[in-house]
């Protein structure tokens, strides 16, 4: 299949590298009131690129299955995790510069959907994920969300038969977009003066999916993200 992935807009499987007006393939962006508050963003660990808003550009995707998120690769990534085409990752950190601890939320909204695409749509958000030297991926808090459409993730369950992969998976908690255009949000809790916060968002169309057919080839999924202060 050649599917795709894309924050707010591609058309199918088309060739856009001579297209002026690329599509963006995610975009994240700080809030007037986490501005105020003294949160900063930035791609990379050391805070030397500071940015209020971040944007990949365009991203195509085929079909894969949580059993083959190279979830080591995104966790490692400065931004965007280069060298798949079966997933998009993206890793972001998110500094309290402010005076006192603070509550971060993440709202992921869904800006298009077309063919129905974002039936077989999952998004995971991650914070503090890490790879241990014996290879176990661990994280703070994980979050895993899909469309409410009559059914979960049961074909996935069922195929998860290495015990490591399904104990990762257990791990997420599992949301139900809150409606077409609100995915959901992923809060932070007590974040310190000063305390930075790795977060990790992946996303890729679920083979194991009923939903994930050859009827959505050419569909468009749109999101973006907006990170502020929880209130």
């Amino acid at each position: 299949l050649c599917l795709t992935i894309l924050i707010p807009v591609l058309t199918g499987c088309e060739d856009t590298k001579t297209n002026n007006n690329k599509a963006k393939a995610i975009e994240i962006s700080l809030s007037s009131d986490a501005k105020e508050y003294e949160i900063k963003l930035s791609e990379k660990e050391d805070f030397s690129s500071i940015s209020d808003s971040y944007i990949v550009d365009e991203f195509k995707t085929r079909n894969t299955t949580f059993s083959f998120i190279n979830f080591k690769g995104a966790f490692n990534a400065s931004g965007l995790m280069d060298g798949s085409n079966d997933f998009l990752a993206y890793t972001l950190y998110i500094k309290n510069e402010g005076s006192d601890v603070a509550t971060i939320e993440l709202s992921l909204k869904a800006i298009q959907d077309t063919k129905n695409m974002g039936k077989a749509v999952r998004i995971a958000v991650i914070d503090g994920g890490n790879t241990t030297d014996d290879g176990k991926n661990t994280f703070n808090n994980g979050a895993l969300y899909l469309k409410n459409d009559g059914h979960g993730d049961e074909n996935l369950v069922g195929d998860l038969n290495d015990e490591t992969i399904k104990s990762l998976f257990d791990r997420f908690e599992k949301e139900f977009f809150k409606d077409d255009s609100n995915i959901g949000s992923f809060q932070i809790e007590n974040v310190g003066v000063n305390d930075i916060k790795k977060i990790t968002i992946i996303i890729w169309l679920e083979g194991s999916d009923i939903d994930c057919t050859n009827e959505i080839i050419g569909g468009i999924f749109s999101t973006g993200i907006d990170v502020s202060i929880k209130k």
